[in-house]
Protein backbone atom coordinates (compact mmCIF):
# COMPACT_ATOMS: atom_id res chain seq x y z
CA UNK A 1 0.00 0.00 0.00
CA UNK A 2 0.98 3.63 -1.05
CA UNK A 3 0.84 5.86 2.18
CA UNK A 4 2.13 9.22 -0.53
CA UNK A 5 -1.66 9.84 -1.07
CA UNK A 6 -2.26 9.79 2.57
CA UNK A 7 -2.60 12.90 4.82
CA UNK A 8 -0.65 13.41 7.80
CA UNK A 9 -3.60 12.25 9.95
CA UNK A 10 -4.37 8.96 7.82
CA UNK A 11 -0.58 8.46 7.89
CA UNK A 12 -0.60 8.40 12.14
CA UNK A 13 -3.87 6.25 12.03
CA UNK A 14 -1.79 3.37 9.46
CA UNK A 15 0.65 3.65 11.43
CA UNK A 16 -1.04 2.84 14.81
CA UNK A 17 -3.42 0.48 12.80
CA UNK A 18 -0.22 -1.64 11.75
CA UNK A 19 1.06 -1.91 15.88
CA UNK A 20 -2.40 -2.86 16.86
CA UNK A 21 -2.59 -5.57 14.23
CA UNK A 22 0.79 -6.91 15.20
CA UNK A 23 0.15 -6.79 19.32
CA UNK A 24 -3.25 -8.23 18.45
CA UNK A 25 -2.51 -11.10 16.20
CA UNK A 26 0.04 -11.77 19.15
CA UNK A 27 3.48 -11.44 17.17
CA UNK A 28 5.09 -9.18 19.66
CA UNK A 29 6.98 -10.38 23.15
CA UNK A 30 8.55 -9.16 25.47
CA UNK A 31 11.11 -11.29 27.25
CA UNK A 32 13.28 -10.69 30.67
CA UNK A 33 16.55 -11.90 29.18
CA UNK A 34 19.11 -11.90 32.50
CA UNK A 35 21.03 -14.78 32.77
CA UNK A 36 23.26 -13.07 35.48
CA UNK A 37 23.19 -8.99 37.04
CA UNK A 38 21.24 -6.26 36.09
CA UNK A 39 17.19 -7.01 34.10
CA UNK A 40 17.54 -6.60 30.28
CA UNK A 41 14.18 -6.67 28.61
CA UNK A 42 13.77 -7.19 24.92
CA UNK A 43 10.93 -6.33 22.71
CA UNK A 44 10.82 -9.24 20.43
CA UNK A 45 9.03 -9.38 17.17
CA UNK A 46 8.10 -12.55 15.19
CA UNK A 47 7.10 -10.46 11.51
CA UNK A 48 4.09 -11.99 9.19
CA UNK A 49 4.21 -11.67 5.59
CA UNK A 50 1.75 -8.87 5.60
CA UNK A 51 4.87 -6.57 7.52
CA UNK A 52 7.14 -8.04 5.32
CA UNK A 53 5.57 -6.27 2.24
CA UNK A 54 5.18 -2.79 4.12
CA UNK A 55 8.09 0.13 2.58
CA UNK A 56 10.84 0.26 4.73
CA UNK A 57 9.68 4.00 6.53
CA UNK A 58 6.21 2.24 7.43
CA UNK A 59 7.94 -0.76 9.08
CA UNK A 60 10.46 1.92 11.04
CA UNK A 61 7.76 4.12 12.20
CA UNK A 62 5.85 0.76 13.43
CA UNK A 63 8.47 -0.28 15.33
CA UNK A 64 9.38 3.07 16.64
CA UNK A 65 6.12 3.16 18.09
CA UNK A 66 5.57 -0.72 19.17
CA UNK A 67 9.03 0.14 21.04
CA UNK A 68 7.62 3.57 22.46
CA UNK A 69 4.37 1.66 23.22
CA UNK A 70 6.20 -1.36 25.14
CA UNK A 71 8.63 1.13 26.88
CA UNK A 72 5.85 2.95 28.57
CA UNK A 73 3.78 0.14 29.91
CA UNK A 74 7.26 -1.50 31.18
CA UNK A 75 8.11 1.78 32.86
CA UNK A 76 4.68 1.62 34.31
CA UNK A 77 4.73 -1.80 35.51
CA UNK A 78 8.02 -1.47 37.08
CA UNK A 79 6.82 1.73 38.94
CA UNK A 80 4.28 -0.37 40.16
CA UNK A 81 5.60 -2.83 41.35
CA UNK A 82 8.46 -0.74 43.00
CA UNK A 83 5.65 1.13 44.97
CA UNK A 84 3.70 -2.02 46.21
CA UNK A 85 7.34 -3.04 47.83
CA UNK A 86 7.22 0.14 49.22
CA UNK A 87 3.46 0.13 50.48
CA UNK A 88 4.50 -3.57 51.70
CA UNK A 89 7.32 -2.45 53.38
CA UNK A 90 5.58 0.30 55.37
CA UNK A 91 3.07 -1.99 56.41
CA UNK A 92 4.64 -4.82 57.59
CA UNK A 93 7.85 -3.02 58.82
CA UNK A 94 11.33 -4.54 58.19
CA UNK A 95 11.49 -6.95 60.97
CA UNK A 96 13.86 -9.50 59.06
CA UNK A 97 11.07 -12.43 59.12
CA UNK A 98 9.16 -10.36 56.11
CA UNK A 99 9.74 -12.13 52.77
CA UNK A 100 8.37 -9.17 50.80
CA UNK A 101 11.35 -6.88 51.38
CA UNK A 102 13.58 -9.31 50.19
CA UNK A 103 11.80 -8.63 46.89
CA UNK A 104 14.43 -6.72 44.13
CA UNK A 105 13.50 -3.60 43.33
CA UNK A 106 13.19 -2.21 40.15
CA UNK A 107 15.58 0.21 38.59
CA UNK A 108 13.54 2.04 35.35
Amino acid sequence: MTTYHMSDDEYILYIQSCVNRLINENHVSVVNSEETGPICIKIQCAYPEWYLELDDDIKYNVETNLQRHFKRLIKKKIKSHNEQLKKDKDTDGDDGTNHESKKQRLVT
